[in-house]
């Protein structure tokens, strides 16, 4: 399974990164020339929501998006390889986003919803060897750790 991880200058990413001690603030599965992602909901907008019951406007959730459209988000993209169950990912395609399991990952509190999603808990979802039950705990500096470069578009085993 091959995932994406990106960058960016938004605060957000940065925060992210800084939290994480790594480059990348987020990461999607490409599957047959697209990306599947979770995208959160802007910052502001959710905390309205959350306060004042404001609606949520912005697209949120596990969707598709091109590979061009990701790599216009973010200002550096690599691409690798972890051994996942593609079908498992697929069938989380339009779950919400998990906003809960983002901000407890920050606070070390456990605010997850087991039927949202945000980025990482998506791939970390689909991978063949892991326990289900630490998904709120992944960023997609773990799963970068757990993947493998691509050389020629195979998996590298030899470093």
């Amino acid at each position: 399974m091959i995932l994406i991880f990106g960058r960016n200058d938004h605060w957000i990413s940065k925060l992210i990164q800084f939290r994480t001690w790594e480059q990348w603030s987020h990461v999607g599965i490409v599957i047959d020339g697209k990306v599947l992602e979770s995208k959160g909901v802007p910052v502001i907008e959710y905390i309205k929501h959350i306060l004042l019951g404001h609606e949520l406007f912005s697209q949120h959730g596990v969707d598709w998006c091109s590979i061009d459209d990701f790599k216009a988000r973010y200002v550096e993209t690599d691409l690798r390889w972890v051994p996942g169950d593609i079908e498992r990912a697929l069938a989380l395609h339009g779950k919400a986003f998990d906003m809960g399991a983002l901000f407890g990952n920050f606070f070390h509190q456990l605010w997850e919803d087991p039927d949202e999603y945000n980025c990482a808990e998506l791939a970390f979802h689909a991978l063949y060897f892991v326990d289900k039950k630490f998904a709120h705990k992944v960023t997609p500096a773990t799963l970068y750790w757990f993947s493998l470069p691509l050389v020629e578009g195979k998996p590298c085993f030899t470093a």
